[in-house]
């Protein structure tokens, strides 16, 4: 971040800031590590006062934080250069980086939208459908989990008699 602090900002004093939430799951409750970063755009100098700084380039920004991430697992002795080499060979490299639009202090709400987003539990119980076992065919109750974005569906079994009032049926 502290690239993107104004050049004409005294570094050793103002600070840029970040709300960061760590999630590790995928759409399907697969193991999917990753981050969600609300980020100021700019730095908070001592005196109160805001510091806008330079917009952000999405790609340098993958680049600089895969060199951090593969530098941590391997001080951490989870990875070795070896690997380090093999993953920089991959077409899709794992890591993106989405720079939205700059937000305005003013509005609350889409502020409100985008922190509960970052914080968001791993299911999302309007995307559930609970078929009870008396209209199925094979008399196994099932779930269905609609995907976010594409109207993918998963078929699961049902746990027990407790999950409808825990996903209700629309």
């Amino acid at each position: 971040m502290l690239m993107y602090i104004p050049p004409e900002s005294p570094a050793k004093t103002n600070k840029p800031g970040a709300v960061i939430a760590v999630q590790t799951f995928g759409d399907f409750l697969n193991f999917n590590p990753h981050l969600h970063i609300i980020a100021n755009d700019g730095c908070f100098a001592t005196d109160g006062g805001f510091m806008v700084g330079t917009e952000p380039d999405a790609s340098s920004l993958i680049d600089l934080f895969r060199g951090e991430v593969f530098k941590m697992l391997k001080r951490e002795g989870k990875i070795d250069n070896h690997i380090i080499e093999n993953m920089l060979s991959w077409h899709h490299s794992g890591f993106n980086v989405y720079c939205g639009p700059a937000i305005n202090p003013g509005n609350q709400e889409v502020l409100e939208k985008l922190a509960q987003y970052i914080i968001r539990a791993p299911l999302s119980q309007e995307r559930l459908l609970y078929i009870p076992a008396s209209e199925v065919p094979d008399g196994i109750a099932r779930v269905i989990y609609r995907a976010k974005n594409n109207g993918v569906r998963e078929s699961f079994m049902a746990l027990g008699r407790s999950l409808p009032s825990v996903a209700p049926r629309h």
